[in-house]
């Protein structure tokens, strides 16, 4: 007995749920307007008011479909969700239209809630219309027009792409006869005169003293750097192979062509050199002064009566095999490019005015 009385419990609770839920889902559709002309368009706006716990479903329906026979969707809104006190409401627009004059009538609006179906309370009427023609008054209609011409004006960019075209051709006229003459390229270059033996000393001796020397390897290379621009002066002044001497063998070339102020500078330079570099002697600051100034003082008080100044010199070269080959290439890739710039610029140019007559 007691099973019996639990079900019909179940059975009573069951029902009074499926009632409170379906007095809970409310259905509304309506059309914003009921009469439209052929080709107008019409909005059908479904509200759904459901509990919170439900899911609320809605009919498939595409756009260009027809919802009913005549009557065809053009486009389908999305679902706009909104929070109540007591659910959810949900709203959808579905945007429709006909091409045909007739009465219609959309049946009720149907979704699904949990599984089960809900209808709006009526259908909605919707009469589409023709547009009415007077064809006893003829007069009202214009006749056609006239082709009327429209303004027409050329831009500054056609009329810059006009003048380049000739400086294309051109150019490339001018790169193509160079290129079949096959003469040898010649290139001109800027020859600046030989710098004189005693000025390219004096800036070679410059340069060492800038030069910090503090160890005595450093010491030793000063000194070294220092004679050896002695010696390539002698050698370019006074043809003197300096080279292969020894420092006493140099001051004995040079007693033929130097007075004996020259030679005792020369003299005290490369023998405190020698003792440097072979006996280790130590120079102080002041003797490495007193050597450079000697140097420059020999250089100075030997050097060749100041000739006229130089003047760079202009000269064609003709360039090396493997240097003209590459300019050639180079001519005629430029060539080939101008070509095809040039005619693809034709073409268009032919184009745009064939369109704007």
């Amino acid at each position: 007995m007691k099973s019996y009385a639990i079900k019909i419990q179940m059975l009573i609770l069951a029902v009074l749920s499926t009632i409170a839920v379906q007095a809970q889902v409310k259905v509304e559709a309506a059309l914003d307007s009921a009469l439209i002309h052929i080709g107008q368009q019409t909005t059908l706006t479904a509200n759904i008011a459901a509990p919170n716990n439900q899911v609320v479903n809605f009919p498939q329906i595409e756009e260009s479909a027809q919802i009913v026979p005549g009557i065809e969707v053009v486009a389908v809104g999305k679902i706009d969700t909104l929070a109540a006190d007591n659910g959810l409401k949900l709203k959808r627009e579905y945007i429709l239209t006909s091409f045909d004059s007739a009465n219609y009538q959309i049946p009720p609006f149907e979704v699904e809630v949990s599984g089960k179906r809900y209808q709006s309370a009526k259908p909605m009427n919707l009469k589409v219309v023709s547009v009415p023609v007077d064809t006893t008054h003829l007069q009202k209609f214009f006749s056609e027009k006239d082709v009327v011409d429209a303004d027409f004006e050329w831009s500054p960019l056609f009329w810059a792409l006009v003048l380049l075209l000739p400086l294309l051709v051109v150019a490339d006229v001018w790169l193509l006869r160079r290129a079949k003459r096959n003469k040898p390229i010649r290139k001109k270059v800027v020859v600046q005169p030989k710098q004189q033996p005693h000025s390219k000393a004096i800036d070679e001796i410059n340069a060492i003293k800038q030069t910090e020397f503090v160890t005595k390897e450093e010491e030793k290379t000063y000194y070294v750097k220092l004679t050896d621009t002695l010696r390539r002066y002698i050698k370019e002044r006074f043809g003197v192979d300096t080279e292969e001497k020894t420092s006493s063998e140099i001051i004995q070339a040079m007693e033929q062509v130097n007075d004996e102020t020259a030679l005792a500078e020369l003299r005290e330079i490369l023998s405190t050199a020698d003792l440097v570099k072979f006996a280790d002697l130590s120079t102080s600051l002041s003797e490495k002064d007193r050597n450079f100034m000697q140097a420059l003082d020999y250089v100075n008080n030997t050097k060749a009566e100041a000739p006229e100044p130089e003047k760079p010199v202009v000269k064609e070269i003709v360039l090396e095999e493997d240097a003209m080959r590459r300019r050639r290439t180079l001519r005629w890739t430029l060539i080939t490019l101008l070509s095809i710039m040039a005619i693809v610029l034709c073409i268009y140019l032919c184009i745009e005015i064939y369109e704007m007559l």
